[in-house]
């Protein structure tokens, strides 16, 4: 398949669904990534935290985490409330703006009575529940903002035209990758989540057309164990896993990001490349 990364112009359609975010030469079956945000652990001057919307033509987005300050350029680009939730795991830099989320859609009458689709961690709905609720050690309900299902290693799970299967990462707390088909073409990407070196994040990502893939950190041999991929980390494991191209994400802003870039090209043979706020990717 053929795999081009473009900064398009955006037209928003107003659907039964919500807006739908359509861009030019859209092809049936075609699979478009599209960066929120890709800012690592906090958010960062030039970028929100963690948030990516993914989306099949004809089909409803799905937002791929949702990390501080996300809110404001899906905004821009989406009706949040057209779209369903996917959550890698619980941190706030992945979740943050889950509470502006359930706002929007129960309050801007755009929202439809279709409650948005989450696969996410098993505790989603408790944790989340506890940060809107009202009275602390309470927890709200959300059942009418969401239509939650965990995670399930163990099958895959279908949304909006894709096929996911989670995978476990190597992150403190309960934590996924995640492996997406494209139910009409085949097409593949793998979302790393956070994640150290692990199984779950090889198998994940052998083999796909694009690897989204954390680079919080530049080599150094006092790094935390079991937390976070480096530049060379995620070079090393897109060659030997054969990935169409590698998308370097979620890296620290006091991360020397090209530095990431450079070392990770070091042990890539792969298309190698950082993600920016509003890039396009198509394939």
């Amino acid at each position: 398949m053929s795999l081009s990364s473009h900064l398009l112009p955006v037209v928003l359609f107003c659907l039964d669904i919500g807006l739908t975010l359509e861009l030019e030469n859209w092809n049936h079956g075609d699979m478009r990534l599209t960066v929120i945000g890709c800012s690592g652990s906090v958010v960062s001057p030039h970028s929100p935290a963690s948030c990516y919307l993914l989306q099949s033509a004809g089909q409803r987005p799905i937002i791929m985490d949702i990390g501080n300050g996300s809110m404001g350029t899906l905004q821009e680009l989406v009706d949040p409330s057209g779209c369903d939730l996917v959550n890698s795991h619980l941190h706030p830099d992945h979740t943050a703006d889950i509470p502006s989320l359930i706002v929007w859609r129960r309050y801007s009458h755009r929202s439809t009575t279709r409650p948005a689709t989450v696969f996410g961690p098993s505790t989603f709905l408790k944790k989340v529940g506890e940060w809107f609720a009202d009275d602390y050690g309470s927890c709200h309900d959300l059942t009418d903002t969401f239509d939650f299902h965990p995670w399930d290693v163990a099958a895959p799970q279908h949304l909006n035209g894709c096929t996911f299967q989670a995978f476990p990462a190597d992150h403190p707390g309960e934590a996924y990758c995640m492996r997406v088909t494209e139910d009409t073409t085949g097409a593949t990407f793998c979302f790393s989540g956070d994640t150290g070196p692990c199984e779950g994040v090889y198998k994940a990502s052998k083999d796909v057309d694009v690897f989204l893939c954390e680079a919080t950190w530049t080599s150094n041999p006092n790094l935390p164990e079991h937390m976070h991929l480096t530049g060379a980390l995620a070079g090393a494991l897109a060659s030997e896993n054969h990935v169409g191209r590698l998308l370097l994400t979620h890296i620290s802003p006091w991360t020397d990001s090209e530095a990431v870039l450079a070392e990770a090209r070091e042990t890539s043979t792969v298309p190698t490349e950082l993600v920016s706020p509003r890039a396009v990717y198509e394939w």
